[in-house]
């Protein structure tokens, strides 16, 4: 007789699951820098198609870690691919290394307006020679009604103009 109570219940978590899932890949996406960003890298630089994401570490909770990581590593995938700079396969000439440091999410008593704030310290690492080619920490505010993603955008285009930036003249 517990069964048949707790069998819808069940069925009610695994439909909220599904549609969860289609709602986390729209977040995703939303990370990502914008396709205009590719003009950034239009020009081949040393970073064209030899970027591979390495370890992602966080400082912000377990849970919320598993999380975010997962999220950072989609959005970082894709934002390198949209920018050209992303190695196919494993083993880049260059490895980005990231640590994210904060997040914050906060809003004034029934305002529906939050600010997110992001931070992420990367490091460029060329993967022949060991040497540190970037190591900086990114911050990020944004003012939105749409959660962190807005943020996490930000940051990742400040990145990817910074590395655009330590790359310009070539090797």
């Amino acid at each position: 007789m517990t069964m048949k109570r707790i069998y819808p219940v069940l069925v009610l978590f695994f439909l909220i699951g599904c549609a969860s899932s289609a709602e986390r890949q729209k977040r995703i996406t939303g990370m990502a820098v914008s396709p205009l960003a590719g003009t950034v890298f239009s020009d081949p630089t040393p970073l064209t198609d030899a970027l591979s994401i390495g370890e992602i570490n966080c400082q912000i909770g377990r849970l919320v870690c598993l999380t975010w990581k997962m999220h950072m590593k989609a959005a970082l995938t894709e934002s390198f691919s949209i920018t050209r700079i992303l190695a196919e396969g494993e083993g880049g000439r260059y490895e980005l290394r990231t640590d994210i440091k904060s997040h914050t999410l906060s809003s004034e008593m029934f305002s529906p307006v939050m600010t997110a704030t992001f931070t992420v310290h990367y490091t460029l690492v060329d993967s022949r020679s060991g040497q540190t080619l970037f190591d900086e920490t990114i911050t990020t505010t944004d003012q939105t009604t749409r959660g962190s993603s807005t943020a996490v955008r930000k940051n990742l285009s400040e990145l990817v103009e910074r590395l655009h930036a330590v790359t310009k003249g070539g090797e």
